[in-house]
């Protein structure tokens, strides 16, 4: 872990061996071995001594930016890592207790079989921070997983309203994905006509996806023509 090898810096600069800021922290010399090789992480309780002891703050013992810190509990997650994980999201809490950690902290305990309490720090995270829309879109990734495509739904419109150009489009594709596969022909068209418009004026040089997304557009028609349910509520869009 990156925290092991910075606390080992420190220790370095500051001249002192493993044993002496063993005790100095009050655990065992193993204890701080292991942070140093990555195999166990500091206790969350002990960042603050820890930081004291070097002259550094919390932050600075996570030097990564947040982008490689967030990258590397998603591949935790990834991999079925939960208890390597926990640890190290409330350690990243304790920088900053905003939508992240707690979404984070959400997928932990879906990882660990527990829906309802994930659903519950799901939404935690967005009343933590309902100004970000990061957090409504990060909901409607994980709901859309689970099959809650209302709540899905919802949660990316309102983080598409949200946004200030230059506009991100993946909850548009994602609410795309989605109505084409309630074969709401008409709705589908509409998320790539915003797609289109969003390239059009936030972006320079999309030339290949206006093309890409048009020839989906032409697509989807064909299915609302060839689809009797649907035939004619998409021609006019």
């Amino acid at each position: 872990m990156e925290i092991g090898k910075t606390i080992k810096a420190l220790r370095t600069q500051k001249r002192v061996t493993q044993e002496q800021t063993a005790a100095h922290l009050g655990v065992s010399c193993q204890a701080v071995s292991k942070w140093e090789t990555g195999a166990r992480l500091p206790d969350v309780t002990l960042l603050p001594a820890i930081a004291a002891y070097f002259g550094v703050t919390i932050d600075e013992l996570f030097q990564m930016p947040a982008e490689a810190r967030f990258e590397q509990v998603e591949n935790m997650l990834a991999d079925g890592r939960y208890d390597e994980a926990e640890p190290y999201i409330l350690a990243m809490q304790r920088i900053k207790n905003d939508y992240q950690a707690i979404t984070y902290l959400g997928d932990v305990a879906l990882g660990r079989g527990d829906r309802a309490k994930a659903l519950r720090l799901w939404d935690a995270a967005v009343e933590k921070s309902p100004a970000a829309w990061q957090a409504w879109c990060g909901r409607a990734d994980r709901t859309k997983k689970l099959g809650m495509w209302d709540q899905a739904e919802a949660d990316y419109e309102k983080c598409f309203s949200m946004q200030s150009p230059p506009r991100l489009t993946d909850g548009l594709y994602s609410l795309e994905q989605m109505h084409e596969q309630k074969k709401d022909w008409a709705a589908a068209i509409r998320d790539y006509e915003r797609i289109l418009d969003v390239n059009e004026h936030d972006y320079d040089d999309v030339v290949a996806e206006t093309d890409r997304i048009k020839a989906e557009i032409v697509r989807l028609r064909k299915l609302a023509e060839a689809d009797p349910a649907t035939a004619g509520t998409a021609q006019h869009v």
